[in-house]
């Protein structure tokens, strides 16, 4: 069993989304996957299937309270093997390359 942590940004691709899923789930014996969405790839994404959990820059404040409280990034990053960014448009690519960290995603 491998975790994918898939990452979807706000390119117009990210209408393929499901293609994308389907093709890790025919390559990969039973992966789990969890999908992080940036505000504008939810533009994109309409439906979400309920076989998989799917996380948004809210859920990042949402769930941390007080010091001591799981931080989402953080558990996300230990339960992942494979972290796939796709697609990945030019302005999450650009935050990478500079080293900005503003939303879950990066």
């Amino acid at each position: 069993m491998v975790n994918f942590l898939i990452g979807c940004t706000g390119s117009v691709a990210a209408i393929r989304l499901d293609e994308i899923i389907a093709s890790i789930c025919k390559n990969f014996m039973n992966p789990q996957i969890k999908i992080i969405l940036t505000k504008s790839a939810q533009y994109f994404v309409h439906y979400r299937n309920n076989k998989f959990l799917y996380f948004t820059d809210e859920d990042e404040w949402s769930t941390w309270k007080k010091r001591g409280d799981p931080i989402l990034h953080i558990n996300l990053r230990e339960w992942a093997d494979i972290f796939l960014i796709s697609p990945l448009d030019c302005n999450t690519l650009a935050k990478i390359s500079h080293g900005l960290c503003d939303n879950l995603l990066v």
